[in-house]
């Protein structure tokens, strides 16, 4: 009996023809399943490349070199001299650290004067300065104690207080009151209440009353 070679050549092509589909199935499986393992990895996007997290070589710092060291030195210098500070600040936009003396300070502070002329000799790039201010933190935050609990007096009278602080300077409370119709007349009225240690500024939105950190 002979063989029947006609459909030799035909399987063989089926074969080879399932052979490579097989293997391309194969390695796109496995093309799948390395993909996977990469978009399973604990690191989060970028983790690996230095470029996504470094800053630019010639990207200028936050401030200049010795602010900090000088606001520390100011400090120190104003516990020594028995000076009682509000605040010590480092203003960017025109750059300098700033010390906020209340009127009428305690200590000595023509040393303490003496002491932040010899800090300010030694800074670069930027001044160290004394500003003096209206009244001590300790004053306004009486103030804000008071006002804090005059809420409910202020909301009788349709004035609706959602926050207050105490500025930079350390010398006015500062609150914040509900879509006020006449600021000036709400101004004048807690001028008339607390003093001049206070003023007022206007947020619209829904009221939520709060108090914001003092310095």
């Amino acid at each position: 009996m002979s063989a029947d070679c006609s459909r030799g050549p035909v399987a063989a092509r089926r074969q080879h023809r399932g052979n490579v589909i097989w293997n391309a199935a194969i390695g796109l499986l496995v093309s799948v399943f390395v993909i996977g393992i990469a978009g399973c990895s604990d690191q989060p996007p970028g983790a690996g490349d230095k470029q996504s997290t470094s800053l630019p070589a010639d990207m200028p710092s936050a401030q200049p070199a010795g602010v900090s060291e000088a606001m520390a030195s100011i400090q120190e210098r104003a516990k020594e001299r028995g000076v009682t500070l509000n605040n010590v600040w480092y203003e960017a936009d025109d750059p300098a650290v700033v010390a906020f003396v209340p009127q009428a300070p305690n200590g000595d502070l023509a040393g303490f004067t003496a002491d932040v002329t010899s800090v300010a000799a030694s800074a670069h790039g930027f001044a160290v300065r004394i500003k003096n201010v209206k009244r001590s933190t300790g004053a306004s935050k009486a103030i804000q104690s008071r006002l804090a609990a005059d809420t409910g007096y202020w909301a009788e009278l349709g004035i609706t207080i959602t926050a207050h602080g105490i500025n930079t300077d350390g010398d006015t409370v500062i609150a914040d009151v509900l879509d006020a119709k006449d600021l000036d007349d709400v101004r004048r009225q807690m001028i008339a209440r607390y003093g001049q240690g206070i003023d007022v500024q206007n947020v619209s939105g829904r009221a939520q009353p709060a108090s914001r950190p003092s310095h």
